[in-house]
């Protein structure tokens, strides 16, 4: 059990690395902003541009209780004092702790930034040349099932 928590520990912190490249979503969109301002363009958001700051801001709310979940203590001992202390213990246990209360629901916060990220990925397929009508002809073809 102490090592499945650990593993659990390792793979969130992964994503957590690979989540990072959400924080140049918005460094892109100040880029059209400032590019439009010199060029004295308007500027026009897009609604790829909201859904990427909404990732944004799921993805600092995400680091924010990474980081207090690591730091709290446990709620009641779980394996001993040396063991509880480990910051991966704590991280994994305090997680669990308030999905089982519904106090925070970090599944629910991953789940709601990587459906995210999946829309925006369809969304980018639709615009290109190429993939838009693949995609057309799977969602008529899902359609037709359906």
């Amino acid at each position: 059990m102490l090592s499945d928590l650990k593993s659990s520990s390792a793979d969130i912190e992964l994503l957590m690395e690979i989540a990072v490249i959400m924080f140049l979503m918005p460094i892109q969109i100040l880029n059209k902003f400032v590019y439009s301002r010199l060029l004295q363009r308007s500027f026009h958001h897009s609604s790829a541009d909201l859904i990427d700051l909404v990732e944004f801001v799921l993805v600092i709310v995400w680091y924010e209780a990474f980081a207090l979940f690591r730091q709290n203590e446990l709620p009641f001992p779980l394996f001993g004092a040396k063991e509880d202390s480990l910051p991966e213990i704590r991280l994994v246990r305090n997680i669990m702790y308030h999905i089982e209360t519904n106090s925070f629901h970090m599944d629910y916060l991953l789940a709601a930034i990587t459906a995210l990220l999946w829309f925006r990925s369809i969304m980018l397929l639709r615009l290109s040349e190429q993939f838009g009508p693949i995609i057309e002809m799977i969602f008529a073809l899902v359609v037709l099932v359906i």
